[in-house]
């Protein structure tokens, strides 16, 4: 192995190091501290439109929107699938059509020991895109079917109260009452606004690292002109996402400033006639009264 293979493969494993650290470090700001977090804030807002869609029985507006994201997510998966098709024809045509050294020159590539395996991570890495963005849809279909279903605080109250054993004493059989509890229990579940939340949250989990995959696709595109391009493409690729990960900052309850109450300022004094009153803060008396 030569010095430019050892250089390649030493400037690879330091960009790989670089983006794990990244996203561990941002995924403890997500569990620590929420707020300042893209994640964490559009997290929360998606359990409270949850909220809004079951409890006011917004069934149609829901739908549209979760049919907007999975249509999202469908076309990314189908650009990911093309971009796969593309590059593996692209490596065909390299490969019938010119030698390695012509393909070199005309695309400005840097053909090497390791060309192959960069190519393979980054078939790879459009891969796991197109699984992340399949999964998206699949929880989005099941947060349309959940979403629905929104049972009136009494007959919630009905089946938690309907136990097994009451079920026995009505004269059905063990198996029954089984089957009775089983449906009580995931109709209670699905029900259950935190349950829909997380199943949506944990769809735009998947949408988020399908985008991850094609935002790192960047660096390893830069990885086939050289290391030292991989490297420049991997810093640059950190400070945009430190950009878009906590673009929201100002956002968190540390910095906004709650709004002011109106407490007027009394202070009592002595009228000519020995009488007290009360006088008014001015910043509190009304635009009428001043007039």
């Amino acid at each position: 192995m030569d010095s430019y293979t050892a250089t390649n493969i030493a400037v690879g494993i330091c960009c790989a190091v670089i983006l794990i650290v990244y996203h561990l470090w941002l995924a403890s700001v997500v569990r620590t501290n929420p707020q300042k977090t893209v994640f964490g804030v559009t997290s929360h807002g998606r359990k409270a439109w949850v909220a809004v869609m079951m409890r006011d029985k917004k069934d149609i507006c829901a739908v549209q929107s979760l049919r907007n994201l999975i249509m999202v997510s469908s076309i990314l998966a189908s650009t990911a699938v093309v971009l796969m098709f593309g590059f593996i024809n692209f490596l065909s045509t390299i490969s019938t059509n010119a030698s390695e050294k012509n393909a070199s020159n005309a695309f400005g590539f840097v053909v090497d020991e390791v060309f192959g395996a960069k190519v393979m991570i980054l078939l790879f890495v459009y891969c796991i895109s197109f699984f992340c963005f399949a999964q998206a849809m699949r929880f989005y279909n099941h947060t349309t079917m959940v979403i629905n279903i929104n049972l009136p605080s009494q007959e919630l109250e009905r089946l938690q109260n309907n136990l097994p054993d009451e079920l026995l004493r009505m004269g059905q059989g063990t198996p029954a009452a089984r089957d009775q509890e089983n449906e009580r229990d995931i109709l209670i579940k699905t029900s259950n606004i935190e349950y829909v939340g997380g199943m949506l949250n944990r769809g735009h989990l998947y949408h988020t690292a399908g985008l991850r995959g094609y935002y790192i696709s960047f660096p390893i595109m830069g990885f086939l002109w050289g290391p030292w391009t991989l490297l420049a493409c991997t810093i640059i690729l950190i400070v945009l996402l430190r950009i878009v990960d906590f673009n929201l900052d100002n956002l968190s309850p540390t910095h906004v400033r709650p709004p002011a109450v109106a407490s007027p300022k009394r202070a009592q004094a002595n009228t000519e006639s020995g009488h007290q009153v009360l006088i008014e803060d001015e910043d509190n008396i009304p635009m009428s009264e001043l007039k």
